[in-house]
């Protein structure tokens, strides 16, 4: 499994991973930023709409039986997914 370390602070995200983790010298990225409260994160309170938003995108629902990242990234490389 390939090194991956995020680092947060001063009103940015960086990301650092190891090379082999890239696919023909590139990664995709996909964030997704939800809406949130400090009370829901500091308490870690269930996040319905992430929970919803991520099988939608890993593995589809009723609407669209293909999960929604086959149709962002085809060809199925590597994707690192971070939601907010």
């Amino acid at each position: 499994m390939p090194q991956l370390d995020v680092h947060f602070g001063d009103g940015h995200t960086r990301a650092e991973f190891d090379a082999t983790l890239l696919s023909a010298g590139h990664l995709n990225l996909c964030l997704l930023q939800l809406p949130s409260s400090q009370n829901a994160v500091a308490n870690d309170a269930s996040r319905t709409a992430a929970i919803a938003a991520l099988r939608d995108l890993l593995a589809g629902n009723p609407a669209h039986a293909r999960p929604a990242l086959s149709q962002l990234v085809a060809g199925g490389g590597p994707v690192l997914i971070n939601a907010l």
